[in-house]
């Protein structure tokens, strides 16, 4: 199982994707899944979500992976990207460290905290879904997130989100000339 995902470069798995690789029937893939978990091989981020701990952490068992990875899974197959304060740190527009993962999403969410990360959910239709952009977390994996003038939009819309209006006119500002 491990080999498999490391050479599919997939840190975050579900149990229906552990059934697939192995090939165990259920109950034995979540047996397996749950004595990885004790040996701190992999960390459960919220039941059926794991990730695997790397190597170099030795036992830690509160390994949250890549927050943007986990957001696109907590998405749940609805439509996605990841927007405001989180979008305008990947676009390199913010001054401060976030600690809040923005994603909006189709599907009405709860905010949730998973190891001291918090994700808020923003609800948008699906005809509001546009100027969104694939943005490369590491070689394997990506996620959608807003574009850079979408972000803004974005921004000015609710401000609240993105660490107020002077937060995103710091952000464009440092953006002016790309």
């Amino acid at each position: 199982m491990l080999t498999a995902l490391y050479e599919n470069g997939q840190t975050t798995f579900t149990h229906a994707e552990v059934e697939s690789i192995t090939g165990l029937p259920p109950a034995s893939a979540r047996s397996l899944i749950r004595h990885a978990v004790a040996r701190g091989v992999v960390s459960r981020l919220q039941p059926g979500l794991f990730v695997l701990v790397p190597p170099e952490l030795g036992r830690e068992t509160e390994f949250a992976g890549n927050p943007y990875i986990i957001a696109r899974h907590l998405a749940a197959g609805a439509e996605y990207f990841i927007s405001h304060a989180s979008a305008m740190e990947l676009h390199r527009m913010l001054t401060q460290p976030q600690f809040v993962i923005f994603t909006s999403t189709t599907k009405r969410l709860r905010r949730r905290t998973i190891h001291g990360t918090e994700f808020r959910f923003v609800l948008v239709r699906h005809e509001d879904v546009s100027g969104v952009t694939t943005h490369w977390i590491s070689k394997q994996e990506s996620v959608k997130i807003s574009d850079i003038d979408r972000t803004v939009i974005d921004g000015l819309h609710l401000p609240a989100y993105c660490g107020g209006i002077t937060e995103v006119a710091k952000g464009l500002w440092m953006r002016r000339q790309v």
